[in-house]
């Protein structure tokens, strides 16, 4: 949920250097904090499967392409999947994460890259084939569902619906120089697993009933780690 923080954020610093820089990860107002508690609030308030611990993917998926599900939260690579197995595709919509930011903010993020070997005896051919792939082949917006890396590239059809308004497509800021990878060295060192399902599937057990403590307990508890994580992180640079 890196990105989808940098969502709520509204702004493309959040999550390299802001949140770097701040005792205050899982504070009311700050972005993690505002994010888990629309999951929080869903769960607490009924409006998510009867069961979410037997949830799985691939009947998730189908049930969204058919209006069983209202929404999910993913991302647009996710798009052809879910309209694939659609009765009535043109149903199945994309919208960005809802939030309070300033900014409407898409963030985004590559998928795998491309390279040629130096050692390669076929430079040409492979880079033909490169040429090919991300300029003809369609792969990654048409079979992907994601934005083409090709400068002037047009929008997919699912994400064109965005030209012309607010919504703002962008790729995250990079950590300061001397400060790449502090996000995953404090997060290792806090346990807290900000890409990992643990802690959400923590909050979605209070939310139920299963779990004694409150949303704030565990914002608290998270808070209280990140903070003792970033100052030896920190400490040790």
């Amino acid at each position: 949920m890196g990105s989808r923080s940098g969502n709520v954020a509204g702004n493309r610093d959040y999550v390299n250097i802001t949140q770097v820089a701040s005792d205050d990860n899982f504070v009311q107002g700050q972005p993690h904090y505002d994010l888990y508690k629309v999951m929080y609030d869903a769960a607490k308030n009924g409006l998510i499967e009867e069961d979410p611990t037997t949830t799985d993917w691939e009947s998730s998926k189908a049930d969204l392409a058919n209006g069983k599900i209202g929404t999910m939260v993913l991302g647009s690579w996710a798009i052809g999947q879910v309209k694939g197995l659609a009765t009535n595709p043109d149903d199945v919509g994309f919208m960005p994460f809802p939030t309070n930011a300033e900014k409407v903010l898409v963030p985004l993020a590559d998928d795998y890259n491309l390279g040629i070997s130096i050692h390669s005896k076929n430079k040409e051919a492979a880079r033909a084939w490169v040429d090919w792939f991300i300029n003809e082949s369609g792969y990654p917006t048409t079979e992907g569902g994601g934005m083409s890396p090709v400068k002037g590239a047009e929008l997919p059809e699912i994400l064109k619906q965005f030209e012309g308004t607010e919504v703002t497509f962008d790729t995250l800021t990079p950590a300061k120089e001397g400060e790449e990878g502090w996000v995953d060295a404090i997060d290792k060192e806090a346990e807290i697993g900000l890409w990992q399902p643990d802690f959400k599937k923590v909050i979605i057990e209070a939310a139920i009933g299963n779990r004694k403590e409150s949303y704030d307990d565990i914002m608290k508890d998270l808070n209280d780690k990140w903070k003792a994580a970033r100052a030896k992180v920190t400490a040790a640079q």
